[in-house]
């Protein structure tokens, strides 16, 4: 009888276990390594403007620098936790970032990159305090795909 109990038991738990090792599988199915420090170019598009930039992140710095078109080729600027810049032409500025830039597209790149990065899987809608945003990143590399900030009617793909 106690073999018989054993056994019942056994065959009502078994298939429990067999499904949570399914949805262990396909939740680490899900989850994919992001790179955390990455240097990409983006192909944007902001209203009616075209423009090139090379978007690079390293630890919690995020660094964004126009390539075109001409008239904003070399416009840079830098984003981490301390303190935000802008530099053009040999020109800089430099504030703490509660001030800085807090209307700016860049502004909201920068903080739409942060937060995704911290966000498990590979297309992303949320929201920072610049509005929602949509981002894409590549299970394969790891890298970002496509980033769409729509207040600022921007977005953009990666190469």
């Amino acid at each position: 009888m106690r073999k018989l109990s054993i056994l019942i038991i056994f065959f009502l738990i078994f298939p429990v276990f067999l499904n949570g090792c399914n949805n262990f599988k396909e939740k680490d199915n899900d989850y994919f390594e992001k790179k955390q420090d990455f240097s990409v170019s983006a192909n944007c598009k902001q209203n009616a403007t075209n423009y090139k930039m090379k978007i690079e992140k390293n630890g919690s710095q995020i660094k964004l620098t126009y390539l075109s078109p001409k008239y904003a080729s070399g416009l840079t600027f830098l984003f981490n936790t301390e303190t935000d810049s802008a530099s053009y032409t040999g020109l800089e500025m430099s504030r703490e970032s509660e001030t800085l830039f807090k209307t700016t597209t860049p502004a909201a790149i920068s903080k739409a990159i942060q937060d995704y990065m911290s966000r498990p899987g590979e297309n992303i809608e949320a929201t920072t305090e610049y509005g929602d945003y949509q981002a894409k990143i590549d299970k394969t590399s790891g890298l970002p795909k496509m980033l769409k900030l729509k207040n600022q009617n921007f977005s953009c793909s990666f190469d």
